[in-house]
Parts: C-alpha cells; sequence; structure tokens
C-alpha cells in the first residue's frame, strides 16, 4: 500500500482515499484487478488508476484548490451532508405548480388559534392571503393599499 494514501469515506458512505490532499472516489474496476478512481470534486475530471492499493497512474494537473481541510473538519461537513439528506426525505417535495400548493389544516390557523390563512381560491388565478386578525384590521382602516 502507499503510506500517502490516506482511506476515508464519501458524504455518501462509499469508500475513498486522499492523496496528495486531493480526494478520490472509486469509479470502476478493470479487468486487470486495477481500480479507477476519479477526484471527488465535481468540477474535476482527474482520475488515477490503482493496483492493489499502490498507485500505478497519477494525474499531474488538478482543474481545482487541493482540499484545505482537517480530518475533523471533513467529518464535519460530511455529517452536515448527511443531516441535508435525511431531512429532505422527510420533508414534503417542493411544489412545481400552483395546484400542487396545498396548505394543511395545520397552517391555516395561529397558535392562538386565530386564522392566518384568510383567502385561498383556486386556480387558474390563485391567490393565497396570509394575515392574522390583528393586522386584517388594521388594513381595514387605510382607504387604500398598495400591492
Amino acid at each position: 500500500m502507499d503510506s500517502d494514501i490516506e482511506w476515508t469515506k464519501t458524504n455518501r458512505g462509499t469508500q475513498a482515499f486522499i492523496y496528495k490532499k486531493q480526494k478520490y472516489r472509486k469509479r470502476c474496476s478493470n479487468k486487470d484487478g486495477s481500480e479507477i478512481s476519479v477526484c471527488c470534486n465535481k468540477s474535476c475530471g482527474i482520475s488515477i488508476v490503482l493496483q492493489n492499493g499502490i498507485i500505478k497512474r497519477y494525474p499531474q494537473k488538478h482543474l481545482h484548490d487541493e482540499l484545505q481541510h482537517t480530518p475533523e473538519i471533513r467529518n464535519l461537513l460530511q455529517n452536515i451532508s448527511t443531516a441535508y439528506r435525511r431531512r429532505s426525505s422527510v420533508l414534503p417535495p417542493i411544489p412545481k405548480t400552483l395546484e400542487d400548493i396545498v396548505i394543511p389544516d395545520s397552517l391555516k390557523f395561529l397558535q392562538n388559534g386565530d386564522r392566518y390563512v384568510t383567502f385561498d381560491n383556486p386556480v387558474p388565478n390563485r391567490l393565497i392571503i396570509l394575515c392574522s386578525s390583528e393586522t386584517l384590521l388594521a388594513l381595514s382602516m387605510f382607504s387604500q393599499l398598495f400591492l
């Protein structure tokens, strides 16, 4: 094994390694048993070839800066990425059209029970008005409103 290789994991948990301050992930295996790994930076197309953990071919120049993070920072960034991925799996999808917007009853009222969704008409020209009772009363005192 090459002593300059530091084994780690990608943000998705697959095996990766750091060599000369650049992080690589496995792309594929060749018939001769060697493995082609690519730089983890999406904008960089540099690859490196390993045979039994020993570097067979190494590129000269990357298209981006070197990794500047300590192992602790890399772990923190990995945990943040995992948290965002888990968070997105429990949140509802982002609506693509006005018809896709559904306001649940639990969000139509304030904590004190007052109505917050004052108006919500159906498509084609959907209009949603969010306003508390106090704000609606204050607005009713004006003769002109600018929207």
